[in-house]
């Protein structure tokens, strides 16, 4: 599967839209018919007009866009955005993502990195293998995330995917 996903769209995919402050815009990851990762991103009052099936969607998170401020927000909104995907991706069809290699490495590195944001705390002892439980900071949940190898190709991979999908 290639990853060709755009960053957070100004406007909706669905009317063309700007998006402007207070507007709620809903963003969906999902499978395209040629078997590619894509995303849209629509106004919440458009998600029913997403001609996607349902079956094809991978994450699915909601944002509110902020008025243009300083940089320390954008980055808090990167990290909301981070945090959103990766929940996002526990919530959505997780029955058909449990094969899918890149839907686990991607999980991999999003729980890495929000570790270090101490928004997920790895449960003891640390996993090189197999499975790694994870606890959500905000709500004490449990998730349990695939280990993958990492290597370099899969990392450089990575960071362009997050950085697309979350602007970090």
């Amino acid at each position: 599967m290639e990853w060709q996903i755009q960053s957070l769209g100004r406007q909706s995919s669905i009317s063309g839209q700007k998006f402007a402050p207070g507007d709620m815009v809903v963003s969906l990851v999902y499978v395209d018919l040629d078997g590619q990762l894509a995303r849209v991103d629509v106004l919440e009052t458009e998600e029913a007009e997403v001609a996607v099936e349902p079956s094809s969607i991978m994450g699915r998170w909601k944002r509110e866009v902020k008025q243009p401020g300083s940089d320390q927000e954008a980055k808090q909104q990167a990290i909301q955005s981070a945090e959103d995907l990766f929940l996002s991706l526990f919530a959505q069809n997780s029955e058909n993502q449990d094969g899918v290699e890149d839907i686990k490495t991607l999980k991999h590195f999003l729980s890495l990195m929000l570790e270090r944001k101490r928004l997920l705390k790895a449960v003891w002892p640390r996993s090189l293998r197999g499975t790694q439980e994870y606890i959500y900071m905000k709500t004490k949940e449990s998730y349990t995330v695939p280990v993958v190898d990492v290597t370099p190709e899969a990392l450089i991979n990575m960071q362009t995917i997050i950085d697309d999908l979350v602007s970090i």
